[in-house]
């Protein structure tokens, strides 16, 4: 599903006015952000959650270039999809 559709659904059963609903969303997307690099999960009841997990810098050597590169450190993020929703989509 589309942005513009995800949002007309939305609009449609809350009663919210599209900018209000973008609001949300936008608000919604930073505090997610925030909160992953600070490597806090992230819980939407119903929904699921949002994991963080930070993998460590390491080192590799090319034998091709003789070179040893390091890779900094990066945060995935895994989302999970609460239990209820699975069950619903499987009844």
């Amino acid at each position: 599903m589309e942005n513009k559709k995800f949002i007309s659904l939305l609009q449609k059963r809350s009663g919210l006015d599209k900018k209000v609903i973008n609001s949300i969303l936008l608000s919604m997307n930073k505090v997610i952000t925030e909160q992953c690099i600070n490597l806090n999960c992230v819980v939407l009841e119903g929904l699921g959650q949002f994991i963080p997990k930070k993998r460590k810098e390491f080192t590799h050597y090319d034998a091709a270039t003789k070179e040893t590169l390091l890779y900094p450190p990066k945060i995935s993020v895994k989302f999970s999809v609460d239990k209820k929703i699975i069950s619903k989509i499987n009844t």
